[in-house]
């Protein structure tokens, strides 16, 4: 077929998709990309800049919110997992520009089109392609379930395993990070998580004073960048929505880890947060026990010991975390929220099928239905953020 004739071709059928969910086409005003500065090192090679982070951006030709969304990355990924469905439908990015709101989406420095430079970087790992781990934890939960909620997933387009286009689609996303397992499985320094919490926190400051507020949507890994972007300039951030954020606070609660770790010392976070009274030091507030579960299919919560302290950055922030009824997060995401609540944040915890949005991974925004759970947050956002 002639160029031109595919093409056209091309066109008509993203047309007639678009226009089959009763959308019609999108019509973008402005797109493009950017990068924040970054800093300049010197090495062995002379003057270097790194540290930066990939921002690309879609203004909607009818723009009806104020305030644009910034999205981040889960770990092991890249921007480009808040477009288009591993099974071809329009993602996350599309139905926030259709709703009106100007997107801008990041690549976390160190990975992806932000570029890992390996003369400053900490050590890049290369992870072994692991379909089954992808099974067990986000596309056939119910196969085999690790956690009481697991049986409960309905929403992954496809068969959810190996061979099915759809999982290929999906597990390719994956790519080389800083913090990946280190053999063994062994998590990764805390020095080099805690310095993509700073690096994240200091870029997406850079970022805001260029684009002014914004609405900020973390998801798994990125959940810490939100509270510490927060915490560094209140006044630039409307809102935080918190899709199944790293968690639940100090500790990892992953089938199989050791429940009793320190993994974030400042409880959500890495990297240091603002506190009233302040922290000197993390083990000032390292919890010394963990609360009963409110329910036995719930993970007890480890609260902050000593006196109790506030997030005062965060205080006037609204804040969102959304929860997918089969994922493992289901266990603990409500830790975090109690976390925020008791800290002074006005904190808002939804699991999803509270709402009637059922069978939810940890991966929601590439399920059957996640047009229905982006429909939960751009309602919330309606009656929070003006």
């Amino acid at each position: 077929m002639p160029r031109t004739n595919f093409l056209i071709s091309l066109i008509l059928a993203l047309t007639a998709s678009s226009a089959s969910a009763g959308e019609g086409p999108l019509v973008i005003e402005k797109q493009g990309y950017f990068y924040t500065s970054g800093q300049e090192y010197d090495t062995e090679v002379g003057k270097v800049i790194a540290d930066r982070m990939y921002v690309e951006f879609q203004i909607p030709a009818k723009k009806k919110h104020p305030y644009p969304v910034v999205f981040y990355h889960g770990g092991g990924s890249t921007g480009a997992y808040w477009g288009m469905t591993p099974d071809g439908r329009e993602g996350w990015r599309e139905y926030f520009l259709r709703k009106g709101y100007a997107v801008y989406i990041t690549d976390a420095p160190m990975i992806g089109r932000s570029g890992y430079n390996s003369l400053v970087d900490p050590e890049l790992i290369i992870t072994p392609h692991n379909p089954e781990a992808a099974e067990r934890m986000f596309t056939n939960t119910e196969e085999t379930p690790l956690w009481p909620q697991a049986s409960k997933h309905t929403q992954f387009p496809g068969t959810g395993k190996r061979g099915d286009p759809i999982f290929e689609a999906f597990v390719s996303r994956g790519v080389p990070t800083v913090e990946a397992l280190r053999p063994g499985n062994v998590p990764p320094p805390l020095e080099v998580v805690a310095r993509t919490d700073k690096l994240v926190q200091k870029e997406t400051a850079k970022l805001l004073e260029k684009i002014g507020p914004a609405i900020i949507v973390t998801h798994s890994r990125s959940g810490t960048f939100g509270w510490l972007i927060a915490d560094a300039r209140p006044e630039l951030v409307k809102a935080v929505v918190a899709v199944e954020p790293n968690g639940p606070p100090f500790v990892n609660a992953l089938p199989g880890s050791d429940l009793e770790d320190i993994a974030r010392p400042y409880g959500p976070t890495y990297a240091p947060l603002t506190f009233d009274p302040p922290v000197d030091d993390p083990a000032e507030i390292a919890p010394v026990e963990r609360l009963a579960p409110a329910d036995e299919d719930l993970i007890g919560c480890w609260p902050m010991a000593g006196e109790q302290r506030t997030l005062p950055n965060l205080k006037d922030v609204p804040v969102l975390i959304v929860t997918g009824e089969a994922s493992y997060h289901a266990q603990y995401d409500h830790c975090t929220a109690e976390f925020l609540q008791d800290a002074g944040v006005n904190a808002v915890h939804i699991p999803l099928g509270s709402v009637g949005v059922h069978g939810n991974s940890h991966v929601m925004m590439s399920e059957k239905n996640s047009d229905a759970v982006a429909g939960v947050i751009a309602d919330w956002l309606d009656d929070h953020v003006k």
